[in-house]
């Protein structure tokens, strides 16, 4: 099934595959990244009820890969996990949203790193307790002080400052891309929600070129 819903700021092509998976491409959003392609997993059906596309616990890191080797249009793909929490530097504290990835997230994101370095794929292995931080976070805990190799503290557990990413500005829909965290995917998952699981809520990726469905 292909379904194409032409907006104002986007073509998204919504593709229905497996287990009622949802492939959105998204061009002409360019503060998302050209050529987007997400896939989040299919809904729950309980008590005579379905919960929303994305409630079920089938899409894995080793999807992305697949998908990665199998398709010859997708250029490059990162696991997301999403959570949240408190984030304390000192006497500071902000809400945190919190999302782990791959080091090709940047690169499928179209984001620039301003100060430092980003995640490595040594880091994802070691699932070690580093981030990245967003421009709105950098600003709110940490002023004009340089947070580079600074120690946030998240759910009382302390997390090294490798990056500050540069300013992206909100989406159409009004949401901050700032006022995030970025993290390795694996310390997300085993650290901050401490799963032994290897479920994600969703992968994105990048397409060769958005032609290929015209």
């Amino acid at each position: 099934m292909l379904g194409i819903i032409i907006g104002i700021a986007a073509v998204i092509a919504v593709i229905a595959v497996g287990l009622g998976a949802t492939v959105m491409i998204q061009t002409q959003m360019s503060s998302l990244g050209d050529n987007l392609m997400m896939i989040s997993p299919g809904s729950t059906f309980r008590g005579g009820f379905h919960h929303g596309a994305g409630t079920r616990s089938t899409l894995t890191a080793q999807d992305g890969e697949a998908i990665l080797e199998e398709c010859l249009y997708v250029k490059s793909i990162t696991p997301v996990i999403r959570s949240g929490g408190q984030l304390v530097y000192k006497e500071k504290n902000w809400p945190g949203r919190i999302e782990g990835v791959a080091p090709s997230y940047l690169e499928i994101r179209n984001w620039q790193v301003e100060k430092g370095c980003f995640l490595a794929e040594s880091d994802v292995r070691s699932a070690i307790k580093v981030c990245v931080l967003g421009a709105t976070i950098s600003k709110e805990l940490f002023d004009n002080e340089d947070p580079i190799g600074k120690m946030i503290r998240i759910k009382n557990m302390p997390f090294r400052i490798i990056g500050v990413l540069e300013k992206k500005g909100s989406t159409a829909w009004g949401r901050d891309q700032d006022d995030t965290v970025i993290m390795p995917w694996t310390t997300v998952r085993r650290v901050i929600q401490s799963s032994p699981f290897n479920d994600v809520n969703r992968l994105v990726g990048s397409l060769v070129s958005i032609k290929i469905f015209e």
